[in-house]
């Protein structure tokens, strides 16, 4: 999910860019046939100059140039957003992802050391033995195995599989 809010995101970046070369081109066209000193400083300082020649007065700047002139605006706008989400979002999708490396290597740590202890772990917790041996254990007794089964740390279920092995034998 995340990779893909951040393709929609690159593509709606590319996509302004793209627009925003277009209206530049157009608007420096229309700055051309008034003075071409200002349209040279509107290729380098592009967009203040813009916003500059576009509210100073001036004869003959119809409604399509105007037109031209927010579009421009528009997009260096569109821009802007799509940058500042980016700055939030993406830092945000690389740290969950992080999470989910760091709780997937706890995990690996966790059963590692429990079955380095108890190799046959897995198939002592799903035996009948088990489940009988942990019935006739005390209503605290049994509710303590099954808070170690459920969420308990590694020494937790090795001491708890120890114990079992040693009642059991």
């Amino acid at each position: 999910m995340d990779s893909i809010v951040i393709f929609a995101m690159g593509f709606a970046a590319l996509i302004a860019f793209v627009a925003s070369l277009w209206y530049l081109f157009q608007t420096v066209r229309i700055m051309w046939s008034y003075n071409s000193l200002l349209a040279i400083a509107a290729v380098l300082f592009s967009p203040l100059v813009h916003i500059a020649f576009y509210f100073i007065p001036k004869d003959g700047f119809d409604n399509d140039e105007k037109r031209l002139f927010k579009k421009y605006f528009l997009s260096i706008a569109a821009i802007f957003t799509v940058g500042i989400l980016a700055a939030v979002i993406i830092p945000t999708t690389q740290q969950s992802q992080s999470n989910n490396t760091n709780i997937d290597e706890t995990a690996e740590v966790h059963f590692a050391a429990i079955f380095k202890a108890h190799p046959d772990a897995d198939k002592i917790v799903e035996s009948p033995e088990f489940e009988a041996w942990r019935q006739r254990k005390s209503g605290v007794e049994r509710d303590d195995i099954e808070r170690v089964l459920r969420e308990g740390y590694s020494e937790e279920v090795i001491d708890m599989l120890t114990l079992f092995k040693k009642e059991t034998s």
